[in-house]
């Protein structure tokens, strides 16, 4: 059976709360038999650094500026490449766009 693809989103990994419940989460689904990680985070910011312990891939994908439209192309590009089962955003603003791309795949 092809191992489950489930990508985590969140905006940075700065020392918060639903950025340490991520970790923790990750931290839990690394050892489920048949499932396979991987995080995008848009910021270079890492306060929890035993995320990189877990041996998983980390997608960054920083803004040029504040204000940077194509934040949300290189977003789409990257998850077509991806191909991810499950897609979970910890941002509001970002589950929106998560959703585009879902949209998107059901099409095809």
């Amino acid at each position: 059976m092809k191992a489950k693809r489930v990508v985590q989103f969140i905006e940075t990994l700065r020392s918060d709360g639903k950025e340490r419940q991520l970790v923790e989460l990750l931290k839990g689904l690394v050892h489920v038999e048949g499932i396979e990680c991987e995080l995008i985070v848009m910021s270079e910011e890492t306060h929890y650094t035993d995320l990189y312990k877990l041996n998983i891939p980390v997608h960054r994908l920083v803004r040029k500026s504040r204000k940077d439209p194509a934040i949300f192309w290189r977003l789409y590009r990257l998850l077509r490449r991806i191909q991810p089962d499950s897609l979970h955003s910890w941002s509001p603003m970002w589950w929106a766009w998560c959703q585009v791309y879902t949209f998107d795949m059901i099409a095809d």
